[in-house]
Parts: structure tokens; sequence; C-alpha cells
């Protein structure tokens, strides 16, 4: 599950992290346009907003995993738990995050500087398990 690019600024981070995670582990940009478009077919529906796509994760019960704001992981995490959800909650916050920084390093590709984190970086890009 992930939102739809045209309509959410989010979902263009999301896919600027799955180019990256190609680009950037040395792939080239065949193989990150192939692994990109691999994914996609794999949506079955592309959520207008970050908050929609958790939701029809979350309550609707839809896809396997949620590629979304860490801080939607969090929240629905607290949401878990205040349900009494410990099985839900145990799956929800990811084992690793994909920071996607714009900023000014001088060792950007030409879509985007991406450097790989052990979570905990509120607001990035992340993969987040079903369970």
């Amino acid at each position: 599950m992930t939102t739809n690019p045209k309509t959410s600024g989010g979902a263009r981070w999301n896919f600027l992290g799955l180019w990256g995670s190609v680009t950037q582990t040395g792939g080239d940009q065949k193989q990150a346009e192939t692994y990109v478009t691999n994914v996609y077919k794999n949506v079955d529906n592309l959520p207008k907003d970050a908050r929609e796509a958790s939701d029809v994760f979350l309550k609707r019960d839809q896809g396997d995993v949620l590629l979304n704001y860490e801080n939607e992981a969090i929240l629905a995490t607290r949401q878990a738990l205040a349900q009494q959800k410990q099985a839900t909650a145990a799956g929800l916050l990811p084992k690793l995050s994909l920071f996607a920084n714009a900023g000014g390093s001088s060792n950007l590709s030409s879509l985007g500087n991406f450097e790989l984190g052990g979570g905990g970086c509120c607001g990035c890009a992340c993969c987040c398990g079903s369970g």
C-alpha cells in the first residue's frame, strides 16, 4: 500500500525511496525503473494521501506492506496499543527507515540523496510490514 504520486507529495518521496534503494546500492537507472514498475504493479489501491493509505492498510486490512511516513506508523502503533492489539502494534514500526534528504550534500544523485538509517527519523518514508 502506498499513496498516489499524482496526489501526494509523500508518495513522490516513496517513489524516490524505491528508486534510490536501487541506484544508491549499485544499480543502474534501468534496474531502478524495473524495480519501481514491479512494486507499483503489486499495488492494488493508490489512496490520495498518507492518512488514507494508513486507514486502508490498517482498518480495511488491505495490502501486505505499508510504504508511508514513519509518523503514520507511530500513530498507528499508538492506536493499536490503545485498543489492546499487541500483535498488530508489534508489526507496525519498521526495522529500517529510509531517510530521503534533498539537501546540499555533495554526493547527490540526479534524483536525491538517500541514506539508510536505523529508524527513528520521524516524518521519513519507510516500509512497515503488517505482521
